[in-house]
Formats: C-alpha cells, sequence, structure tokens
C-alpha cells in the first residue's frame, strides 16, 4: 500500500540522514558520497508513489494543477531553504565546528523526524475518532 511505503521511505530517509551527519562532520566523503546517491535513489522510488496519491486524491482534471502547485511549492521552499542552509554551512566553516556540510544532513534528518512524526499522529487521531478514513 502506498502509506506503508511511504513511512518505509521516510525511514529510510531518516536512516541515511543520521549515517550522514557524522560522516559530514568527520569530513568522510566517500560515505557522504554514496549516502547522497541513496537519496538520489529513494527520491526516485518517491516520486511514482507521490504522483499516484496525488491522482487518487484528486479528480483528473485537476491532477495537473495539484503538481504544478507542489512543484511551486517546491521552488519556493528552496529559495528559502537554500541561503538559510549555506549560512548555517559558512558558520560552521568559519567557526570550525566539524566538516563544513553536516547541518544539510541534520536539516534532513529532522524533516524526516517530523514527517514520521505527523503522520504517526494523524494515524493514531484516526483511530480515536473511528473515522475510517
Amino acid at each position: 500500500g502506498e502509506e506503508p511505503t511511504a513511512r518505509w521511505l521516510w525511514m529510510m530517509n531518516l536512516l541515511v540522514f543520521a549515517a550522514l551527519a557524522p560522516a559530514a562532520y568527520y569530513n568522510q566523503h566517500a560515505l557522504l558520497i554514496a549516502g547522497f546517491v541513496f537519496l538520489f535513489v529513494l527520491q526516485n522510488l518517491w516520486r511514482p508513489l507521490y504522483v499516484s496519491r496525488f491522482a487518487r486524491q484528486s479528480g483528473a482534471a485537476s491532477a495537473a494543477t495539484l503538481l504544478s502547485i507542489e512543484s511551486q511549492a517546491r521552488s519556493a521552499c528552496t529559495m528559502v531553504v537554500a541561503p538559510l542552509l549555506g549560512y548555517a554551512v559558512d558558520l560552521v566553516q568559519k567557526r570550525g565546528l566539524g566538516g563544513a556540510y553536516w547541518p544539510a544532513s541534520v536539516l534532513g534528518l529532522v524533516v524526516a523526524i517530523v514527517f514520521l512524526v505527523t503522520t504517526r499522529t494523524r494515524r493514531s487521531v484516526r483511530r480515536l475518532n473511528c473515522d475510517p478514513a
């Protein structure tokens, strides 16, 4: 099913980012490259699942509009997050706080945790309310 698969993919992201954080801190470039390649593979597994979830939740007429909105939201998020992450990486480098790229790993770890916790919370709330959805 889509929900268990999405949860599995988020868990894999969490594990990869948890491994990337110390690898980035200690400048283990081979592990960083392998980790980001694995994240790319996970993203390619996520995309068809994501599109099918959009298609299931919307009608055929609005599916393209929803995907366009999703694309624009992703671009807007990148516009905000990229400069902040760049600032964090520069700050870490300037102050000599380990390898330069660990803030990106920590951000990915936090995002994965937030998504896993919120999806679990929604499922628990549905059970408590006896909502069949």
